[in-house]
């Protein structure tokens, strides 16, 4: 499997009401600004994306639930791990049970105004090169202790460094696997895994399933 297009799987669903659906964006895709039709629930997997809409420019990633309702319309910048994302429409009877879901909803924090530019350029760096970074290594880059650094990040992002990378490593090996068709085995190695089982265990731990099944299903 190899070449970058939106890959698509149907899943099975609790409530026969309910359609699930699996979706591998690619890496840099754009989509000019389209409407939904219908409404729904998405839940970012793994990488994200930039999107424009009518209330401005925002970014989506990893661990955020999206709530769109009917006609929403978007412009999609998806980034340089694409985005693998499950999406749930209700059935014609079920509509309103979304007006309890926020627009967006941030599992593991989010930043605040007063986060200091050295935390910000910090975990941009995780994300951009998972594989080449150790907290201890950027604790001493900004000149901090690793506990200090650990802490500070929490309190600011709501959620630990340690945490953000290894979701950083599960997207851009996916990115790999889904996009590229590498072999796992190199998708680990290239993502910072010890090797293809370590990668296997860490995709389960956050999509449910392990990468092979994956492919499989987004084949």
């Amino acid at each position: 499997m190899s070449g970058e297009r939106i890959r698509r799987a149907s899943l099975a669903a609790s409530a026969a009401d309910v359609k699930a659906t699996l979706t591998y964006y690619p890496a840099g895709l754009v989509q000019p600004d389209h409407g939904h039709g219908d409404p729904h629930i998405s839940l970012v997997l793994t990488g994200g994306f930039e999107e424009a809409a009518s209330g401005g420019r925002t970014e989506a990633r990893m661990g955020d639930l999206l709530q769109r309702r009917e006609g929403h319309s978007h412009h999609v910048t998806y980034g340089r791990h694409g985005a693998l994302i499950v999406t749930l429409q209700p059935g014609a009877a079920d509509p309103p049970r979304l007006d309890a879901i926020p627009a967006r909803a941030r599992f593991g924090g989010s930043s605040v105004d007063e986060t200091p530019a050295w935390l910000l350029t910090a975990r941009a760096a995780l994300l951009e090169n998972p594989a080449g970074q150790s907290i201890s290594h950027l604790a001493a880059r900004f000149g901090v202790h690793r506990v200090h650094f650990s802490r500070a990040f929490c309190d600011h992002f709501g959620v630990r460094p340690s945490v953000v990378r290894r979701q950083a490593m599960v997207s851009h090996a996916l990115a790999l696997a889904l996009g590229k068709g590498e072999p796992l085995a190199a998708c680990a190695q290239a993502s910072g895994f010890a090797d293809q089982a370590h990668l296997t265990r860490a995709v389960k731990a956050v999509c449910g399933l392990p990468p092979a099944r994956l492919r499989q299903l987004l084949a």
